[in-house]
């Protein structure tokens, strides 16, 4: 009966269970209303004699049990069909309970399926290869305040193979989609794009130029080369992630090609708990370009080239993080009117230059550590390059300078630390702990701090502070 209320619906109705079914299509011939193949019930809306409408299948408190074998389902939708699943009891009791390991669902890419408030369960798995996921359609999926209930090694709800990618709007309401770009597509302002699986080898980056959350999960996106995110003309985005420590190994999300993210003429964007890898020794690993409030939490950066460019008014914050660059290239560096803050405990590495602060910038180190070193031409843990450096609570440690100050900069250093390491890669300079170079109306002041110059750089004798450069006004 079921079957046919179903078959023979019109657009629009609704079938309303009357009380508890079971189905059992493991058994040859029980079920003469359900048609297909593997004897499970279509709803086809090309067939050309009867075709089949979109409607509702209301469980309206009652419970709905299929048995399956692994190569069958419940419903199977086609022609473009959308099936509703909801349940208007009012205590939400109605649920669609699976005994096996077959799916409940499957669609072909022009249907839709839209459950709506219901409880799905699976009372046991035979163990016996991979369990089909519940929902198998190539459709359109949308699922809100679903419940559901595996059996122990059983099905998973959706089949990731298919769908790369979910929407998760501020009600609830879940769509699967194919892949992450038709995601972000997808969604609305405020939504939340969540990866299903990994993204890997992408010939072109992910855009995301509207207000939303981008969860990557513990899953991974990488690209053949360029970029891989490219947030653009937009506001309040964060891109974060949930590592899986109960996993051997555990995992983390990562985002890696020749270069990682750019984030451009946006505000308000947060990127968290990721790794992001970036090879290319011509362009920066990460670009912030005319964009406020960007914020780098509990992320590791590893670069050929410069780790973070900030440039063109820019403001960033580095919270927490480790900043690494392999090649003679600033691991953070701030140009053209922007500000950089590197705060709570992050820790910025480059055999070159730790953080460059160039003319009209500001760079703000708070708890954290820089360090320069193992360079064959180390410079300078932090750089006030005609731009301002304020340090406090950090730790400088350079082959060569901790601090240098020049061409107009300022400083203020206090209750910090500065250290000379001891490593001979440039043995034909004396390591310095602040230099003072050349410029005019320079003001460095330093408080509260500790230089250990006392390193021996090849033949050279470590300085604590020095002035020099091509001024004679050297107070």
């Amino acid at each position: 009966e079921l079957a046919q209320y179903m078959r023979t619906a019109a657009e629009g109705d609704t079938v309303r269970l009357g009380g508890d079914i079971d189905i059992d299509l493991t058994t040859p011939g029980e079920m003469t209303g359900f048609l297909g193949e593997n004897g499970h019930l279509f709803l086809d809306g090309s067939d050309p004699t009867a075709p089949a409408h979109s409607q509702t299948l209301d469980l309206a408190g009652h419970t709905l049990t299929v048995r399956t074998g692994s190569e069958q389902c419940c419903f199977a939708l086609k022609g473009g069909i959308t099936l509703t699943v909801i349940d208007s009891s009012a205590g939400k009791t109605g649920r669609i309970v699976g005994a096996s390991n077959g799916s409940l669902f499957v669609g072909e890419a022009d249907t839709g399926l839209v459950l709506d408030g219901v409880a799905l369960a699976y009372t046991d798995f035979d163990g016996e290869g991979d369990p089909a996921p519940v929902l198998a359609t190539d459709g359109q999926l949308t699922v809100k305040d679903v419940d559901y209930t595996p059996a122990e090694g059983g099905a998973p709800l959706v089949d990731t193979t298919v769908y790369g990618a979910e929407t998760e709007s501020a009600d609830g309401v879940t769509k699967y989609h194919t892949t992450v770009d038709a995601a972000v597509e997808a969604a609305a302002e405020g939504d939340t794009v969540r990866l299903l699986a990994d993204n890997l080898y992408r010939a072109s980056a992910l855009t995301v130029d509207k207000s939303i959350t981008l969860d990557l999960g513990a899953y991974d996106m990488h690209a053949i080369s360029g970029r891989v995110i490219i947030v653009s003309g937009t506001e309040n985005v964060t891109i974060t992630a949930e590592p899986q420590t109960i996993t051997d190994p555990p995992r983390e999300a990562s985002v890696r090609s020749t270069l990682g993210i750019d984030v451009t003429e946006s505000k308000n964007v947060t990127i968290e708990n990721i790794s992001v890898s970036a090879t290319s020794t011509l362009q920066p690993g990460i670009s912030v370009t005319a964009s406020t409030d960007v914020v780098f939490r509990n992320v590791s950066v590893t670069s050929g080239c410069t780790g973070i460019f900030a440039t063109d008014g820019s403001s960033v914050t580095v919270d927490g993080s480790a900043v690494t660059t392999a090649g003679n290239f600033a691991a953070v560096r701030a140009e053209n009117v922007s500000s950089v803050g590197v705060t709570n405990k992050s820790a910025v590495t480059s055999p070159y230059i730790g953080v460059w602060v160039r003319p009209g910038c500001t760079g703000t180190i708070t708890d954290s550590a820089v360090t320069a070193n193992g360079g064959a031409a180390c410079y300078y843990a932090v750089y006030a390059n005609g731009g301002s450096a304020e340090i406090s609570g950090s730790t400088l440690t350079s082959d060569y300078i901790g601090l240098e100050v020049n061409e107009g900069g300022s400083a203020s250093v206090t209750g910090s630390t500065i250290t000379l390491a001891n490593i001979d890669s440039n043995p034909k300079y004396a390591p310095i702990g602040i230099g003072i170079g050349t410029g005019q109306g320079m003001e460095v002041t330093v408080t509260d701090c500790t230089i250990d110059a006392a390193a021996v750089n090849g033949s050279n004798t470590g300085v604590g502070i020095q002035v020099y450069g091509a001024y004679t006004d050297k107070e």
